[in-house]
């Protein structure tokens, strides 16, 4: 065992357990008792330079499946805190969600109607980007810190390395998660996608968020990204770049005959998580099971409702034509039917519900 003395320990716990439990400090993440972290830090290398992480890392772990109120609340964060001196980590997970670009058209990147049926939220995010599939089976992942600091490949090659070193018994041989051009994790030797990766840079601050695919509802993902009118619309938005294939950390693990369940592998993650973005500060501030609410937030409904509203998801959306069939052009603008001699889509209605009512 290392000696203690040339190491400086944190130790976050639940209330109910008691620091005399703890028979193996340095065995951090083998601690079995749920939301029971510690961090132990080795200070003897420590060296700063002007772009190295700040002393302090506070983690936010939200306790809400909401997507509106956990893009709130991480906007809320980006809008209130300077990264002068902390950076956060906000890790948090949502019920089934299609979460669009800042300057994407949903009638290009989601299939509305499926989302509607089948209760998968549609929801348009501040930062630009592809679009993205949520439910309770990925992580979300955002880094938020200072526009010097702000480094996305350096983020997902931090936790690729996590994620090898406490998986690899679990790969075939020479399988491995790596960082492409794309800045996407993907799984090798296919290439499959396991992440959608963004970021949003301003006033000197900036985060970099991402999912991470463990073991979501696959048939839903595929379903809710395949829009049935992608071919019909000519638009200047920003269009998602579509993988070749995709598969998630679970798929691959089950590849050996020994399979971890669901629970193993998710908490196994979320460790990983834990491990790779706290390795380099001295002290760290752990807020777990986090409620984004107006009591501790103040300000946060009112981006909760702008999230919700048609007004921010539609009618955001850059101007756009339907073509349904050659003759009848259909031009929408901010949501609003502007040209049209389809008498299904009248000028002046609202495109969602014509949309809607015409392929109910």
């Amino acid at each position: 065992m290392e000696n203690i003395n040339s190491t400086r320990i944190c130790v976050f716990h639940n209330p109910r357990i008691f620091r005399s439990q703890l028979q193996h400090p340095i065995d951090a993440f083998t601690w079995p008792v749920p939301h029971s972290f510690m961090f132990v830090k080795k200070l003897a290398s420590y060296s700063k330079t002007i772009n190295q992480a700040p002393a302090l890392l506070t983690l936010f772990k939200s306790a809400s499946n909401c997507i509106y109120k956990n893009l709130a609340l991480e906007e809320w964060i980006f809008r209130n805190k300077n990264f002068l001196n902390e950076d956060i980590l906000f890790i948090w997970r949502n019920s089934p969600s299609v979460v669009i670009g800042r300057y994407q058209n949903p009638w290009i990147e989601a299939n509305v109607k499926f989302c509607k049926e089948n209760n998968v939220k549609l929801v348009r995010r501040y930062s630009g980007g592809g679009a993205v599939y949520h439910d309770e089976g990925n992580f979300n992942i955002s880094i938020l810190t200072s526009q010097d600091r702000h480094n996305r490949k350096e983020n997902l090659q931090k936790l690729a390395k996590q994620l090898n070193m406490d998986f690899n018994q679990y790969f075939e041989p020479f399988n491995k998660i790596c960082v492409n051009a794309r800045d996407d994790l993907i799984f090798e030797p296919n290439n499959s996608k396991m992440s959608g990766t963004a970021a949003r840079i301003s006033q000197g601050k900036a985060y970099h968020h991402f999912t991470f695919l463990v073991n979501p509802n696959m048939e839903n993902l595929h379903f809710s990204l395949r829009s049935p009118l992608k071919e019909k619309i000519e638009t200047t938005a920003t269009k998602s770049f579509r993988a070749a294939s995709v598969s998630c950390l679970a798929n691959v693990l089950r590849i050996k005959g020994e399979r971890l369940n669901d629970n193993e592998i998710m908490e196994m993650t979320e460790k990983s998580i834990f491990k790779a973005f706290s390795a380099n500060y001295d002290n760290l501030n752990i807020k777990l099971d986090v409620f984004p609410n107006e009591e501790k937030f103040p300000g946060i409904n009112k981006t909760i409702s702008l999230l919700k509203s048609d007004e921010w998801i539609f009618n955001k959306t850059p101007k756009f034509t339907l073509k349904l069939n050659k003759e009848f052009p259909i031009q929408v603008n901010n949501g609003i039917i502007e040209e049209s001699l389809d008498k299904n889509f009248p000028v002046g209605e609202c495109f969602q519900q014509a949309f809607l009512r015409v392929f109910k």
